[in-house]
């Protein structure tokens, strides 16, 4: 080993025991339980659907799949987040060998917040993921999240996790 290596050994070390622990390290953002988990989908609900401010064609993405396979609307409260990690798109009637994006935009002012890539085979069917490895947080007066294209039959996944919004 160097000289050099081990001086930066012994002065990093120095610097530990000066300040009395050990090294500090970035706490990773994650969910604090398996029930901050998320998967959200377009609303099955019939007075929800096309029901964005921006658009009157838009999917609202507000349906949380519950663990027992059964949906309900999406509620985050004053004091949470929803951190969005990844996204998958699957779409019918794409204009066939085409490559394309879905817009995920914010609900009450329509601005995009998430392109989702796609890529349609010579029949139209597509599908397209987008994964997000820090997250994105979506606060309570963006809700509902909407997806743009009326165009086609489409299926939208948001997943991610409820935080703390401190």
């Amino acid at each position: 080993m160097s000289n050099s290596a081990k001086w930066l050994i012994a002065s990093s070390l120095l610097s530990v025991a000066v300040s009395g622990g050990t090294p500090a390290m970035a706490a990773a953002l994650a969910p604090k339980s398996a029930s901050a988990l998320v998967t959200l989908h377009e609303a099955t609900d019939s007075t929800e659907i096309g029901s964005c401010p921006h658009s009157s064609g838009a999917h609202v993405i507000n349906d949380r799949l519950l663990s027992d396979g059964s949906t309900a609307p999406l509620t985050v409260t004053d004091k949470q987040v929803l951190v969005v990690t990844s996204a998958d798109v699957r779409l019918t009637g794409a204009t066939p060998s085409s490559k394309g994006t879905v817009s995920v935009r914010r609900g009450p002012n329509g601005d995009v917040i998430l392109f989702i890539p796609f890529e349609s085979d010579a029949a139209g069917q597509a599908t397209g993921s987008i994964v997000i490895p820090d997250g994105f947080a979506v606060e309570p007066s963006s809700l509902p999240l909407c997806a743009d294209d009326a165009a086609v039959t489409m299926r939208v996944f948001l997943r991610g996790y409820l935080a703390a919004d401190k």
